[in-house]
């Protein structure tokens, strides 16, 4: 598994746990460390995709348990 820190930085961060073996998450280690902050990146950057899907996306809320371990924690997201 992967643990998704998305970041609206600085008002918001959002936890997403993502299977390790699908699609989406090769586009989350992708995405890690990339942050959007105007037009700094490509248009084809994958972490408009990304941006995209987390807004479809229900995120972890606080006192949710999770027992196992993540292969990585991603941290990524936008600069408001």
């Amino acid at each position: 598994m992967i643990l998704l820190i998305w970041e609206e930085v600085p008002d918001n961060k959002k936890a997403f746990i993502i299977p390790t073996n699908s699609d989406f998450a090769k586009l989350v280690v992708l995405c890690a460390g990339k942050y959007i902050n105007g037009d700094d990146l490509a248009d084809d950057d994958p972490i408009w995709q990304l941006n995209e899907a987390v807004q479809t996306m229900t995120p972890l809320e606080d006192g949710d348990l999770f027992l196992g371990s993540f292969e990585s924690v991603v941290f990524c997201g936008m600069l408001l």
